[in-house]
């Protein structure tokens, strides 16, 4: 036997071990399009109170939060804090002022849009805003109205952005 044919030999092998190694990964990479149960599950559990479907009232919206094991609110005053730190460092490298009840109302939407509950924005805004006993006669309604008012813009919004779509 020849080097040449040694050589043909060897390059015919090394070609079958190649396309048996990307049938076996293209193998275990596929797979089946069915939803997996568990996924969805979960999916199912942890997603924002306000999206899911079948809340008809407001009544039944806070049976939903209160009653649900996971989708209580973990510490809205510990992210209300985190997103007001983070919009005041960004107004302040940008030179820019923001007033406090901007920046109560950019935190309050912010977190509705993470899916928080308007009570435990109202909540968190109450208990973590800044000198608003000064600033307000009743800190409770100003809290409860920020939220109510920044929820109104995600709903405006949404709604003419589905309008653009065309539904």
């Amino acid at each position: 036997m020849t080097a040449q044919a040694l050589i043909a030999i060897l390059g015919i092998l090394g070609s079958i071990a190649a396309l048996y190694l990307a049938k076996r990964a293209h193998d275990r990479s596929f797979r089946p399009t069915e939803p997996d149960e568990d996924l969805v599950k979960r999916f199912v559990e942890s997603a924002p109170v306000y999206r899911l479907k079948n809340i008809t009232s407001a009544e039944n919206f806070e049976d939903v939060t209160r009653n649900h094991r996971t989708l209580r609110s973990r510490d809205a005053p510990t992210v209300y804090e985190r997103l007001r730190t983070m919009y005041v460092y960004q107004a302040q490298q940008k030179g820019w002022y923001l007033g406090e009840g901007s920046v109560d109302y950019r935190v309050a939407k912010r977190m509705l849009e993470d899916g928080w509950v308007e009570a435990d924005v109202a909540r968190a805004t109450h208990e973590r805003s800044p000198n608003i006993e000064d600033r307000y006669r009743d800190p409770h309604k100003y809290a409860e109205r920020t939220a109510k008012n920044a929820r109104g813009e995600l709903l405006r919004k949404d709604k003419n952005f589905r309008r653009w779509l065309g539904g």
